[in-house]
């Protein structure tokens, strides 16, 4: 069934080029299937980049294709993709506006389907941090919808313990985050064993009570994607906890860089992949 997926975003993959005429030189899935909570019809959250393959498109002033995004396109009648794809320049010119915080986390997915130059995700990832803005964006709007809505779906309640874990995490620990969130949850309880960040007790106590409630959603939902429980019945600690994190967040210095690269950098890493695709016509 694995071989049967690849194969499908392979040819999808390829489609889109001919499309659009661009190389898609980094494909990568973003959503549960690459954090870990996914069921056997989960639709693929895919994001990346790409390069055009026409001189013509970089000669244009309105037209040049920057930026491709559709939601629930089927393939074969069976897979169910979220896409969004960026140039590689449209995404350095916004990272350098500071508005493209989100990038720097998805990028650090392990499942990846095409990276065909690999130095320039390891540049992106060893030259940039992932942002808490990302997370506490995402952790602001779950506890929103768990206001206004009676029922809210199963997984929104997942997501709201992973980006409140994974801020955890980045308030805490210098290592990179696990974007696969068992691995994250085996990394903290090796944390705690040590403590040489002298995390408190409470806090512990709650990350583990957490673990056990990723767990027990996650089974739960196995016996239907879609399943919504009663609001009211969202645990408390992971309430608090969500805005522990976010309060934690507004106190703490918002200057910091995300990025440790330059734009000649950035314009070198661009002009080399352009170069190997670039058709004078």
């Amino acid at each position: 069934m694995e071989k049967q997926i690849n194969s499908g975003i392979e040819e999808f993959i390829k489609k889109l080029e001919q499309k659009y005429s661009i190389c898609l030189f980094f494909v990568c899935e973003t959503g549960s299937r690459a954090i870990g909570h996914s069921q056997e019809d989960s639709d693929h959250d895919i994001k990346g980049f790409f390069i055009s393959n026409s001189l013509k498109d970089y000669l244009k002033i309105f037209e040049k294709t920057k930026y491709i995004h559709k939601s629930h396109e089927i393939l074969n009648d069976k897979i169910e993709i979220d896409y969004e794809f960026f140039d590689l320049g449209f995404f350095f010119k916004k990272v350098f506006k500071k508005d493209f915080d989100e990038a720097f986390y998805w990028i650090r997915s392990n499942v990846i389907y095409r990276n065909l130059f690999p130095f320039v995700r390891e540049f992106l990832m060893k030259k940039s941090i992932v942002s808490n803005k990302s997370f506490v964006g995402k952790i602001y709007s779950l506890l929103n919808l768990s206001i206004r809505k009676n029922e809210i779906p199963i997984k929104k309640v997942i997501h709201l313990i992973i980006f409140s874990t994974l801020l955890f995490h980045n308030h805490h620990f210098s290592e990179e985050i696990h974007y696969k969130i068992e691995e994250e949850f085996q990394f903290l309880k090796e944390k705690f064993e040590k403590n040489e960040e002298k995390i408190s007790e409470e806090n512990v106590k709650v990350l583990y009570e957490l673990e056990v409630l990723y767990f027990k959603l996650k089974e739960m939902r196995k016996s239907a994607r879609k399943i919504k429980i009663n609001s009211k019945f969202i645990d408390k600690t992971l309430l608090d906890f969500a805005n522990v994190q976010i309060k934690t967040t507004d106190s703490m210095n918002k200057k910091k860089s995300l990025i440790s690269f330059t734009k000649s950098q950035a314009e070198e890493i661009y002009n080399f992949v352009l170069n190997k695709f670039i058709v004078i016509d």
